[in-house]
């Protein structure tokens, strides 16, 4: 059995908990759920970059795409 995976229809807790414990899926979430403001959260583009680059450094694809786009339209901070 491998990590727990959350699916997009959980709790922040579930999320927070599963990114926290080092799960890529669980941080690139964390990080959409800041940067798009999900779950009631303040919208925090530092904080999502933090959550995007600790995904990618994992090898999470879809946050390597992300934090690639978004350096070469210096979209971020």
């Amino acid at each position: 059995m491998g990590p727990y995976l959350p699916q997009p229809d959980d709790c922040y807790e579930a999320i927070s908990t599963a990114a926290f414990a080092g799960d890529p899926e669980a941080q690139f979430r964390m990080g959409e759920s800041l940067r798009r403001g999900l779950f009631g959260l303040p919208i925090d583009e530092i904080q999502a970059r933090r959550w995007y680059e600790k995904a990618a450094e994992a090898g999470h694809r879809t946050a390597i795409f992300l934090l690639n786009n978004w350096r070469n339209r210096h979209q971020f901070v």
